[in-house]
C-alpha cells in the first residue's frame, strides 16, 4: 500500500514518470487490478511518457490477457525505444511464435542472439524454430553454437544426435 501511494504521488508530480507508472501498473496487475493498471500506463503514454519499460509492461499485460497482436505492437515499440533490451526482444519473439509466425520469430531471436551470444537457450530455440521452418543449414549453424555453450550432458547429447542426423546421407 505504501509503495502504491508513493508511485501515485510520483505520477501526480510528473505524469510522464515512466518508471513510477510501470512499477505502479505491475503492483496493480499483481493485485488483480489489471484494468486500472492499463489505465495508468495509457494515461502516462498520452502524457508523454516514453520509456521502453512502459511498453514492455503494457505488452506483458496484453499477452497475459491473450491480446497477442496488441502485445506484439507494445513489445516492438519497447524494442524501438531500447534496441538492446533483451527482455523486450525475447517477448516480441515469443509473441511472434505464439501468433504462428515462426520465420519472424526466428529473425527476432537472431537479433537477440547477436546481443546475447552466450545464451545457449536462445540458440536451442533457434534450432527448434529452424527445424519447424525446414531451414536445415540454419539448424546446423545454431545447433553448433548451442553445443559450444551447453553444459547439460543430456542436452549436449541431443544436440550431438541432431547434428549427426543432419550429417548422415539421405
Amino acid at each position: 500500500a505504501e509503495a502504491e501511494r508513493e508511485f501515485r504521488h510520483a505520477l501526480a508530480l510528473d505524469p510522464t514518470g515512466s518508471d513510477a507508472a510501470a512499477n505502479l501498473a505491475r503492483l496493480l496487475r499483481d493485485s488483480g487490478r489489471s484494468a486500472e493498471a492499463f489505465e495508468i500506463l495509457d494515461r502516462t503514454i498520452v502524457a508523454g511518457g516514453s520509456s521502453a519499460q512502459l511498453f514492455l509492461e503494457r505488452g506483458t499485460m496484453q499477452a497475459t490477457a491473450g491480446r497477442l497482436e496488441g502485445a506484439l505492437a507494445d513489445f516492438r515499440e519497447a524494442v524501438r525505444r531500447a534496441p538492446t533490451d533483451a527482455l523486450a526482444l525475447e517477448n516480441a519473439a515469443r509473441t511472434l511464435f505464439a501468433l504462428g509466425r515462426p520465420e519472424e520469430a526466428a529473425l527476432t531471436y537472431e537479433t537477440l542472439a547477436r546481443l546475447a551470444p552466450d545464451r545457449a537457450d536462445i540458440w536451442k530455440t533457434l534450432v527448434a524454430l529452424y527445424l519447424e521452418t525446414g531451414a536445415v543449414a540454419q539448424v546446423e549453424r545454431c545447433a553448433r553454437q548451442a553445443l559450444r555453450l551447453e553444459t547439460d550432458n543430456a542436452d549436449r547429447a541431443r544436440l550431438e544426435e541432431l547434428l549427426a542426423g543432419l550429417a548422415a546421407p539421405r
